[in-house]
This record gives C-alpha cells, structure tokens and sequence, in this order.
C-alpha cells in the first residue's frame, strides 16, 4: 500500500526540539513479499526551494539515514529497514527546510 503525507514544514527554532513521527503498517504478507525480494519499499520525499541546502537525519524504526541535498526530492529504498507491522519514521532537521510530501510506496 501507498502512504502519502503532505504539506509538512520543519522549522528548528526551538532550543528543544520536537520532532514529528510518522507511522506506516506492513502487513505479513507485504513484509514476506519484501524480504523475499518480490517487492521493495521506497521513501520519498518532495521539498522546496530546489538549489538550498537541505539536510537531516532520517530514523526509520531504530535505524538512521542522511538528507545533505540541494534537490527538491529525495528517494531512498528502505526495504532493509522495515519491519512487520508497524514502522516508524522521524525527521530530525539539521537546517531549516519545507517538506511538501512524504511518501512510502511498496513497488
């Protein structure tokens, strides 16, 4: 299933920083599908202001990636990352950037 979470801005202006998590669900048979290489799980993310510098850390469940771009999209395939049921996903702004959409898609 396709997941899709948009207008999304992340401001760090605060001295304590919240951070928005997002949840997405895997079912048995979709988790199987994964780890059996018949499907993959992809995170994409739709910004703006395409040539500023935007980078953050990325946790999915327990498991981090890093944005350093200047694109206004990002793509990566988390399938490695993904667990059966109910996955996490956070992101911890390092500068100031808008995030339009977030997307997890199973291909």
């Amino acid at each position: 299933g396709d997941f899709v979470i948009s207008q999304i801005q992340i401001l760090n202006k605060l001295r304590t920083a919240l951070f928005r998590s997002y949840t997405f669900d895997l079912t048995k048979n979709e988790f199987e599908k994964v780890r059996g290489e018949d499907s993959r799980v992809f995170l994409r993310l739709v910004m703006t202001d395409k040539g500023k510098s935007k980078k953050a850390t990325i946790w999915i469940n327990d498991q981090k990636i890093s944005i350093d771009t200047t694109s206004d999209t990002f793509s990566r395939d988390i399938s490695d990352l993904v667990v059966k049921g109910e996955n996490l996903v956070k992101i911890v702004p390092t500068n100031e950037f808008t995030l339009v959409t977030l997307k997890v898609t199973l291909e």
